[in-house]
């Protein structure tokens, strides 16, 4: 009977530079990977014709276009909630969409709509949108009374506004008003400076 002794036995050794060499392959192989995989890509919305300034986006014809870099653009396979949302300034065909010039619904102070023509001055140089809202004050100057300065409609949306351009002298707005601010307005307008003050942003 023969008798194996394990002592004696070995098991095969693995050369340290075959070793090194199926690292580098699994390597080399893994960077390919990386490399040639293609980059992720993401729908964002853009206007497929011009996007006039207060017109609700559902009206206007608004697709999607895959790019593999969305910073700073609106992701989305539709507008979904944005139907009802406007823009601050005419988006042209073919750009996207951003965030920065989206304003949402306008949420009606009241049931009436006014409107108002201040000098540019008086009216943030006519930087005012769509979507805005507004405080109105109101300085009188009555002759042998000091100077006084109120507060007359607050939290005042923009519905429309006239686009004169940057350079206009004269800010054309609609707003939305109740019956109790319109009267405010309508008197102050005829016997006061009024001034609006533009609400930040959301």
């Amino acid at each position: 009977m023969t008798v194996l002794d394990i002592r004696r036995l070995s098991m095969p050794s693995v050369d340290r530079r075959t070793l090194l060499g199926v690292a580098l392959a699994a390597t080399a192989a893994i960077l390919i990977v990386a490399i040639t995989r293609p980059p992720q890509t993401q729908p964002v919305l853009v206007a497929n014709e011009t996007v006039p300034v207060g017109v609700p986006l559902g009206e206007v014809d608004i697709g999607t276009r895959m790019v593999t870099d969305h910073e700073g653009l609106v992701i989305g396979s539709s507008l979904g909630e944005l139907a009802d949302w406007t823009v601050a300034v005419a988006i042209t065909e073919g750009e996207p969409l951003t965030p920065s010039v989206l304003r949402p619904p306008i949420e009606s102070a009241g049931d009436y709509e006014m409107a108002i023509s201040l000098p540019a001055g008086h009216a943030v140089q006519g930087r005012i949108a769509v979507g805005d809202t507004v405080d109105v004050y109101a300085t009188y100057d009555e002759p042998g009374e000091p100077s006084r300065t109120e507060l007359i409609a607050s939290d005042i949306a923009v519905v429309s506004t006239a686009d004169a351009g940057d350079r206009a002298a004269t800010v054309d707005l609609v707003i939305s008003v109740d019956n109790d601010t319109a009267a405010a307005l309508a008197g102050a307008l005829h016997t006061a400076q009024l001034d609006l003050v533009r609400r930040p942003r959301p």
